[in-house]
């Protein structure tokens, strides 16, 4: 995994899985089978605890913004959270980083336990692949 900042999506792999979640969401796949694509496809990093919390994060992050945010999702983002478990990679850095974790993670927290006032729609499919030129006739 790399990150470049404390922030929630400065991370490769919490973007990767994020933007897959939209992007599957967009593509008409409810938010079940979305899960379920990611249960399948990181499974290693959901079996280790330390790693987990990047799918985790991703997918209540992806839920919220379309607005069915899983009661249990977010029940285990606060475990995650309050137990200080996503913050066992950032020990060795330091304590600056470590607060401005914690503080990125707190605000993260707080945004998502409170529902989404315009959830993102699903964006609509397109008829033929950006730049494709079409003519009609009037």
């Amino acid at each position: 995994m790399g990150t470049w900042d404390t922030g929630l999506i400065a991370d490769v792999t919490i973007q990767e899985i994020y933007l897959d979640c939209l992007a599957r969401y967009d593509e008409g796949f409810r938010h079940e089978e979305i899960r379920s694509a990611l249960n399948l496809r990181f499974a290693d990093l959901l079996e280790d605890p330390c790693d987990a919390c990047v799918v985790w994060f991703a997918l209540a992050n992806a839920q919220w913004e379309y607005g069915v945010l899983e009661p249990d999702v977010l029940a285990r983002v606060e475990d995650l959270i309050k137990s200080k478990k996503a913050l066992t990679h950032w020990e060795e850095t330091d304590e600056n980083d470590q607060h401005r974790r914690k503080g990125a993670l707190a605000k993260f927290l707080g945004r998502i336990q409170q529902p989404k006032t315009r959830p993102r729609r699903q964006k609509k499919a397109r008829t033929a692949p950006a730049g494709t030129m079409t003519t009609s006739t009037l």
